[in-house]
């Protein structure tokens, strides 16, 4: 189920790291990894992108966006900061998205996870 996380458009570090406590508690004790082999390689998966990442935020909670969905994120985004109406009338029906995606993912550190890239903001 490694694709747990890399297959939403969003998630957050702390889902992550509930997830890594929850493998770490199933496969502890057991010499033999292979009866939870499925299991053990999330955990080995997640636990590389956590260091792969390395920020002191982890625990506070990091938001990442998939790439393929960082377009509409800047549009919820400009919309959360009041900076368009959510009407989406003149002008922000006019608005370059894919064009002001890419200003805003300047501001964003991209991490690779099982084939996709995320970018996160700290």
């Amino acid at each position: 189920m490694i694709n747990e996380f890399a297959g939403q458009d969003c998630f957050d570090s702390r889902n992550v790291q509930e997830r890594i406590g929850e493998l770490e508690d199933l496969t502890s004790g057991y010499d033999d990894k292979s009866e939870y082999s499925e299991d053990y390689e999330e955990l080995k998966e997640l636990i590389k992108f956590k260091d792969a990442v390395g920020s002191s935020e982890w625990e506070s909670g990091i938001t990442f966006i998939e790439d393929n969905h960082f377009e509409d994120y800047a549009q919820e985004f400009a919309e959360d900061i009041g900076a368009i109406n959510r009407d989406k009338n003149w002008p922000a029906n006019c608005i370059d998205w894919k064009h002001a995606a890419r200003e805003l993912q300047m501001d964003y550190t991209s991490a690779e996870f099982d084939g996709h890239t995320f970018y996160y903001h700290i």
